[in-house]
């Protein structure tokens, strides 16, 4: 059949692309804006919310589902207290066909349960401890939620390299309060585990860890972190207890002597072990006193296996260090197990510390002093403190009315209980009542723990917080207060105490300033309050500004400056959105795309009056971003060929030989299986899949398919690339509008 194209006239365009940007209808200006607000926000899978979860989190849950759906995993970072619990089991419930599993800390397990029971989703869990020990999770969950996933920060860890390959092929929800603990790169490693690093390359992002690691965070990170705020979250307000005196005490005596010993002829060991003992000493003489004794242990133990040319390793420190070794920054190091050669000639200097610490101890305690006034008001009140022989010092300070929590073991006044119990009693004032009634006694308004509580536990009882010692993250600062700052909490506002540093103390460790710098790091990826304008704006202004959206249209309002705020769609060859994008043209024909400018501009487009528009305006708008859409369409297309990783280069080439062999053989039944495992080298991988090609890299060809076959396939191609006007909004300036106040016309 032949076809002929009769037409009046034929003209050639002058440039494709803009004629596929021009809007062809009109619509009132708030409509447009709402589209533009509604495109920029991360996307949304429908699904019936379940009636115990927040009607504040329903919006999380259909974004968390689309996030699993498109990319496999999400990291969730709501503050503490914000409902991350049962944020998750409502995704389980939504989507979780085959089960799902809640890695955890052992300490969370059993709340984990009960609050699964509470909303009846079947969960199985699985502590983090026993991915120390090598141990993977049983079974075979479609969904698993990796809570407190902070504690996978570091990939050189076993519990991280256990857990990433059994991750391979699952969908994966990380919960983080605190992602981020000493550097950007904490964030990169967990989504390492639930995402690839190419993720994000539809929308302009090559490498997932290079735009973390490098900063600022790209816009596009709000596709697989979600973070909102938490309403009816308690304030928390923090004053700082200065010493009762100005004095000199037993603290300056203390720190120089530390300073004096050796400790090793490792630079770094040397520091960290006296950042143990001053931090230590911090904390009180009995925690100085503990740690003394173990220190004089193990370097009677190195003295000892020096005589028989035997060394000591770096194990035998961390043991050492005991419930604080993780705030002591290993991976700062070496990973290697190697000998550390410890100075025994400070045996004698160690002897004498220990001895003048115990006599220390029988004298009053500087910090505890200007405190004990303020723990007398009867308020439910936290101590924490990093450190046993503390939390065995205050238990003996503050007699039977102070209940405590110290690794597994717990109790009131000099009674042991079981650990739950106790804590079960500053859960709620209900629980703490019923208590009362049961026994005829007071619940205890004083609970000291060691920071295994300060993780996750539900404490909504507690209306303060006492930092007994300092920590080294602002991290464990949040959880910490995290623990009475819940949602479900009877306060307006928790207080925050906090007992200045000894400065002597404090001149050595520098915490002050440590946490200072480290506190600006969550902004840096986009996280906390001052980390908003990054990428969680956008989804902000998509629930300010509402529904009603009218995408592809154009409109215009009578508002300085003068301008356009324009947003083009990027989208594959099926119709999926890869990225939106949003600038605001100014008179002279500039870009701009900072989010300060797009939310004034879009809130602004939303509630000016409008105006009679000027095709002229609209056609300057697309010529002024055509270049930059040109731009960014090239970067997209030249993605789909960048070079494999060097780490997998050896790899992809034998299976090119072998595709090519098998080409030339004829042989379809082997080359398919080569060909599909030859474009997942060529992706970006999730940790666990990078562990898989790494050992791929010595299998015999034959046993490559087999060995790769959990890994999900590589994502298509997205060319071509299509292009399509999401909204334009022409803004005319109120002074140069022909005919005045005539020309304004109320929003449509």
């Amino acid at each position: 059949m032949t076809w002929t194209i009769v037409a009046e006239r034929l003209q050639l365009l002058a440039d494709p692309l803009a004629a596929q940007l021009v809007p062809r209808a009109r619509a009132p200006a708030a409509a447009v804006a709402a589209a533009v607000a509604r495109a920029l926000a991360p996307p949304e899978l429908e699904a019936e919310p379940p009636p115990w979860l927040w009607p504040a989190q329903h919006r999380a849950l259909r974004r968390a589902l689309a996030a699993l759906e498109a990319h496999g995993g999400v990291l969730v970072a709501d503050p503490t207290g914000a409902g991350k619990t049962w944020l998750a089991l409502a995704v389980a419930r939504a989507r979780a066909g085959g089960g799902a599993c809640v890695c955890c800390p052992a300490v969370l397990a059993a709340q984990w349960r009960e609050v699964a029971r509470a909303t009846g989703v079947p969960v199985t869990t699985h502590s983090h401890e026993r991915l120390s020990r090598g141990i993977v999770p049983a079974g075979d969950p479609s969904l698993v939620i990796v809570d407190e996933s902070q504690h996978l920060r570091a990939s050189r860890t076993r519990r991280y390299r256990t857990l990433a390959p059994w991750l391979v092929g699952r969908r994966v929800l990380l919960l983080s309060a605190t992602p981020v603990v000493n550097r950007a790169a904490d964030l990169a490693a967990q989504l390492a585990l639930a995402v690839r690093d190419d993720v994000l390359a539809g929308a302009g992002v090559p490498s997932l860890r290079a735009a973390i690691v490098r900063g600022p965070a790209p816009a596009a990170l709000g596709l697989v972190v979600l973070e909102r705020p938490a309403p009816g979250r308690p304030a928390a307000r923090a004053r700082t207890m200065a010493p009762a005196s100005a004095s000199p005490d037993w603290r300056d005596e203390a720190a120089a002597r530390i300073e004096a010993l050796a400790l090793s002829r490792d630079a770094g060991i040397a520091a960290l072990v006296r950042a143990h003992l001053l931090r230590a000493a911090a904390s009180g003489a009995a925690a100085l006193h503990d740690t003394c004794r173990g220190l004089l242990r193990l370097v009677a133990h190195a003295a000892d296996a020096g005589a028989s040319g035997a060394t000591v390793g770096r194990a035998a420190i961390r043991r050492w260090c005991g419930l604080d070794g993780q705030l002591v920054l290993w991976e700062l190091l070496d990973a290697r197990e190697e000998a550390v050669e410890l100075v025994t000639d400070d045996l004698p200097a160690l002897r004498a510390l220990a001895t003048a610490a115990a006599a220390w101890r029988a004298t009053d305690d500087p910090k505890l002093a200007p405190l004990l006034p303020l723990l007398e008001d009867g308020r439910p009140t936290v101590v924490f403190t990093a450190f046993r022989a503390t939390v065995r010092a205050l238990r003996e300070r503050l007699g039977p009315r102070a209940a405590w929590c110290c690794g597994g073991t717990a109790g009131i006044g000099p009674l042991r209980a079981p650990r739950a119990a106790v804590l079960a009693l500053f859960r709620s004032a209900d629980i703490a009542a019923a208590h009362a009634a049961r026994t005829g006694r007071p619940a205890p308004h004083l609970l000291v723990a060691t920071d295994v509580a300060s993780e996750g536990l539900d404490l909504a009882r507690l209306e303060r917080v006492v930092p007994h010692d300092l920590p080294w993250t602002p991290a464990r600062v949040a959880q910490r207060e995290g623990r009475a700052r819940r949602a479900s909490s009877r306060c307006a506002a928790i207080e925050v105490v906090r007992l200045a540093p000894h400065p002597a103390l404090e001149r050595h460790l520098a915490q002050l300033g440590t946490l200072r710098r480290k506190a600006r790091l969550p902004a840096r990826v986009g996280l906390g309050d001052a980390g908003r304008r990054s990428w969680r704006w956008r989804a902000e202004i998509a629930e300010a500004l509402g529904d009603g959206a009218a995408p592809g249209a154009r409109a215009a309002v009578a508002a300085d400056p003068p301008g356009a705020l324009v947003a083009v769609r990027v989208d594959d060859a099926g119709g999926r959105t890869l990225a939106v994008h949003c600038w605001w043209v100014d008179a002279r024909g500039g870009l701009h795309d900072d989010a300060e400018t797009l939310d004034a501009r879009l809130r602004a487009a939303a509630a000016a009056p409008a105006a009679d528009g000027d095709a002229a305006d609209w056609h300057r708008a697309i010529e002024a971003i055509v270049p930059r859409v040109r731009r960014l369409l090239q970067a997209l297309a030249a993605e789909h060929w960048r070079a494999t990783q060097p780490r997998h280069a050896a790899l992809a080439a034998r299976l090119r030989a072998a595709v090519g062999e098998a080409l030339r053989a004829r042989d379809d039944a082997s080359r398919r299986p080569l060909e599909r495992a030859l474009a997942l080298v060529h992706r970006g991988h999730t940790a666990g899949e990078a562990h898989l090609l790494r050992a791929a890299a010595t299998l015999p060809l034959a046993r490559l398919p087999a060995h790769l076959v959990r890994m999900p396939d590589a994502p298509a191609a997205a060319e071509p690339l299509h292009v399509a006007l999401q909204g334009l909004v022409a803004f005319r300036g109120t002074r140069d509008l022909p005919g005045g106040a005539a020309a304004l016309r109320s929003p449509a």
